[in-house]
């Protein structure tokens, strides 16, 4: 079971507060704890895995596949979010201009706690990334392609970094 706190490229700073990488293995149904009290950006890298949001200790829990791109909105304090299987989970923390960017300007009314980022009709993370995500086996490259996905959208109008640029940092322990 692993947790890790990446910080994003110096590109992103502005628009990106953080990650929050979620790496286990599990069968039986565990919690994954979700730290954010605000909004953030839920993405798998991998295979889906099987998920759901309820009690622990509730034995009608009903598990579906974690193979979009969920908006959390202080879902952590609601309810538990239960997972099974290989879990490679990415949360990507948002600022505030972050979130203001992606809702291109306009007043989000979130349809619920929990929902796919599709449901906003925002231009990020077309198929093509979505399947190089899929079919991705190490979570550091899946954390490029994250990276890049949103340099893409969140730099449109300023100079993209070269690809050798990404840079995500483990402030813990120094790893570049």
């Amino acid at each position: 079971m692993g947790f890790e706190v990446l910080l994003p490229s110096e590109a992103l700073s502005e628009y990106v507060s953080g990650y929050f990488l979620v790496d286990k293995n599990n069968d039986n149904g565990d919690e994954v704890m979700i730290f954010e009290s605000g909004v953030s950006l839920g993405i798998g890298i991998g295979k889906p895995f099987a998920f759901s949001f309820g009690q622990e200790e509730s034995e009608d829990l009903e598990f579906t596949s974690f193979d979009k791109i969920f908006i959390f909105n202080n879902v952590g304090k609601k309810a538990s979010f239960m997972v099974k299987g290989r879990v490679c989970l990415i949360f990507i923390v948002l600022t505030h201009t972050g979130l203001q960017y992606l809702s291109n300007g306009a007043r989000i009314s979130f349809p619920s706690d929990f929902f796919p980022l599709s449901k906003l009709g925002v231009p990020i993370f077309n198929l093509i990334v979505k399947r190089k995500l899929r079919f991705c086996q190490n979570t550091t490259d899946g954390v490029k392609i994250i990276e890049q996905e949103l340099c893409r959208y969140f730099l449109k109008l300023k100079e993209l970094p070269e690809k050798d640029q990404f840079n995500v940092q483990d402030p813990f322990l120094g790893l570049g």
